[in-house]
């Protein structure tokens, strides 16, 4: 493998980028034992590349990461994000479903929530999520945002 010029969209940072075989790579980091974040890689990279504006891509690394962990809820958030983008509402309702099941909730999921029962007509669900924003989030951005009806 020969070190070439890398640049990451998220963080802006230049730094070695090693070409050659990922795969052998990705192999002897599944091997090592003391290697305890496997899905961080994919997870990074999907961040890097929705600063790129590249969504297919980003959305191929957070289903990767997430498959490697379904735990991950920063990959699940973000593939629940870029469903709602793409108008692909049900599976969005769905991926916010499982993510309220497995993590704490903040107001970014709580806002996605609200967001996708509205854009699928289900007034009760909006308003239940409408509800834990002003309980448990009223000081957030989101529930500004609820307040002012700026729902994009």
């Amino acid at each position: 493998m020969t070190p070439t010029a890398g640049f990451c969209a998220r963080t802006g940072a230049r730094r070695k980028v090693w070409s050659g075989s990922p795969r052998r790579s990705r192999i002897r980091s599944k091997q090592n034992p003391f290697y305890t974040t496997p899905t961080r890689p994919a997870t990074n990279a999907g961040l890097c590349l929705l600063r790129a504006k590249d969504e297919k891509g980003a959305a191929a690394q957070f289903a990767k990461a997430y498959t490697l962990d379904p735990s991950n809820t920063v990959a699940l958030f973000n593939l629940a994000e870029l469903a709602y983008k793409q108008g692909d509402f049900n599976r969005a309702r769905g991926l916010v479903t499982e993510l309220n099941q497995r993590s704490d909730v903040n107001p970014e999921i709580v806002w996605l929530g609200l967001r996708i029962e509205r854009k699928l007509g289900h007034q009760d669900a909006m308003e239940s999520y409408a509800q834990k924003l002003k309980g448990r989030f009223p000081d957030s951005q989101q529930y500004q945002d609820y307040l002012a009806g700026n729902f994009e």
